[in-house]
């Protein structure tokens, strides 16, 4: 049987990084395909 565990979300300091979008990706069905081959 699986042994399912939670994992421990990640909480980005945005006095740190700046905004999100540098620091995350967006969903896989927004990139367009030129990026995707990237």
């Amino acid at each position: 049987m699986a042994d399912v565990r939670p994992f421990r979300a990640f909480r980005y300091d945005l006095g740190k990084v700046g905004s999100l979008s540098d620091v995350i990706a967006p969903p896989y069905d927004v990139i367009d395909p030129a990026l995707q081959q990237a």
